[in-house]
């Protein structure tokens, strides 16, 4: 396949749709470096070809994306190379972020961004934060005072559409879509050093370092009952890990390139291994900064 071509052959061994409500390990690994498609196999330690079931296909156009959970049952003439779609999630591509102007540290300013509570309920370990300095502190540069560095808060509110295909699964929402609704804070902090080289000339030198505090998830139906809801704690914490545990799914990504995933009992697995592929693509803390570009002047 091509640099760019990433839509896997299918294999020797069509491994059949799981049932419904059953728990299913899978792990998912990127097919390319130059896209984000992936392969989902079967199981934690897959053999090769033989564990090979479900192509996580992402397309995008004009800002908008979707991501496709196809099997490789391809009998479409008319699209060779597409599979029965059993969910798929679409989503703005790159999200709009709200964010505070640029401020010195402890400048209360003329304006004001109070950090919200996500709509996580659950217990968690992530506390609001309100100081600045939480966020100097975390990014370890050397002090170069208050006149020296500046920082910006952030927000993001975005939203995910969560379609059936093949999966119409009656019990949890027929064919109505659900909304997998995402809720995100943190900051990014600038520091400034002023720099005279051999001719006497200055200039400053930037240092940024971006934080996330967390990631609400709520997954919700049309009328508004919420499925399942959880929270992603963020780096600009000491708790974050790369364990992530749902009520709808498990998923471990400590192998670097490769997100272990294991669903739990009474959801559809496929559902599932969606939603925990897209909130480790599109929505992890390492996504969501790369989104995110603040905006800081040239000099203090």
């Amino acid at each position: 396949m091509g640099c760019c071509e990433s839509t896997p052959d299918v294999p020797d061994n069509i491994i059949p749709d799981p049932d419904y409500d059953g728990s299913q390990t899978f792990t998912i690994k990127r097919l390319s470096m130059f896209n984000s498609d992936c392969e989902a196999l079967r199981g934690h330690n897959p053999d090769g070809d033989n564990d090979r079931w479900f192509f996580l296909n992402k397309s995008k156009d004009s800002g908008s994306a979707i991501i496709e959970v196809e099997n490789y049952v391809r009998d479409d003439e008319e699209n060779p190379k597409k599979g029965q779609v059993l969910w798929s999630a679409s989503f703005t591509d790159r999200p709009q972020f709200s964010a505070t102007p640029s401020k010195r540290i402890g400048d209360i300013g003329s304006f004001a961004f109070d950090m919200i509570c996500g709509f996580f309920t659950g217990e968690s370990p992530v506390q609001e934060i309100s100081d600045d300095m939480h966020y100097v502190n975390k990014a370890k540069a050397r002090d170069r005072g208050e006149d020296y560095t500046r920082i910006i808060k952030w927000r993001l509110q975005t939203d995910a559409t969560v379609k059936a295909g093949t999966r119409l699964d009656q019990f949890l929402c027929g064919s109505d879509p659900m909304t997998l609704k995402v809720y995100s804070q943190g900051a990014a902090v600038c520091t400034y050093d002023k720099q005279t080289n051999e001719e006497g000339h200055t200039h400053w030198q930037k240092d940024t370092y971006e934080f996330v505090d967390y990631v609400d998830f709520q997954l919700k139906k049309t009328d508004d009952t919420i499925v399942a809801q959880w929270r992603v704690t963020g780096d600009s914490f000491d708790q974050q890990s790369a364990i992530l545990d749902t009520s709808m799914f498990y998923t471990n990504a400590e192998d670097r390139g490769k997100v272990k995933v294991t669903t739990k009992e009474g959801y559809d697995p496929t559902l599932c291994l969606l939603l925990a592929h897209v909130v480790n693509l599109e929505y992890s803390v390492d996504a969501i900064k790369s989104d995110f570009s603040p905006s800081f002047p040239g000099s203090p």
